[in-house]
């Protein structure tokens, strides 16, 4: 008996098609849900682990080069605006004041919003005055007090401020700023 040779019967392929459409649109959701959870995790563990490596760049860098890295690196991160004041400091301390005061300023306008930005504003205005620049240093305090008013350090930049008009010889605008320290800041030691 001759048989021919029939292709294979398409029967069986849609009905393993139709078992896999049927299975999809039944679970449809939770593939979709799945999916977009899969792509959250991903995300969430790339992030945490960029982070945690800037983190530690931060803190491990031990010079101005180490920071300068950390800085370019992780640009806008946590880790790049505190290697920026770390940088400030060391700057500071190694006299090369203009490049600290850069570094203050740079700081102040890239991560404003950072909760240490009164601080820097506090430092930036202090170095200011010490290199004698009591106009920008006066600047710098009034902004800080105006713009910071809840801010921990406020109370010293008023004190700062009075401390400056006291050296100009402005000694009346001076005590009018310290003496309306207590009612500015009741409960305060400061």
């Amino acid at each position: 008996m001759c048989t021919a040779n029939h292709p294979p019967s398409d029967t069986a392929a849609p009905a393993a098609l139709d078992t896999s459409e049927a299975w999809l649109e039944k679970n449809f959701k939770s593939v979709i849900v799945g999916a977009v959870v899969l792509i959250a995790v991903v995300i969430v563990t790339g992030v945490v682990r960029y982070r945690t490596d800037a983190g530690a760049a931060c803190t491990s860098a031990e010079t101005v080069e180490e920071l300068d890295a950390v800085i370019s690196k992780h640009s806008g991160s946590q880790a790049a605006a505190n290697a920026l004041l770390a940088k400030a400091e060391q700057l500071w301390e190694k006299n090369q004041k203009d490049s600290s005061v850069a570094a203050l300023q740079k700081f102040l306008e890239t991560h404003g919003s950072h909760s240490l930005a009164p601080l820097a504003k506090l430092g930036l205005a202090s170095k200011l005055d010490a290199m004698g620049e009591k106009a920008k240093a006066k600047s710098q305090y009034e902004e800080l007090i105006s713009q910071h008013a809840d801010s921990d350090v406020t109370p010293l930049a008023e004190i700062r401020l009075g401390d400056l008009l006291w050296s100009e010889g402005k000694v009346e605008e001076a005590k009018a700023i310290y003496s309306s320290l207590p009612s500015k800041y009741p409960g305060t030691n400061q």
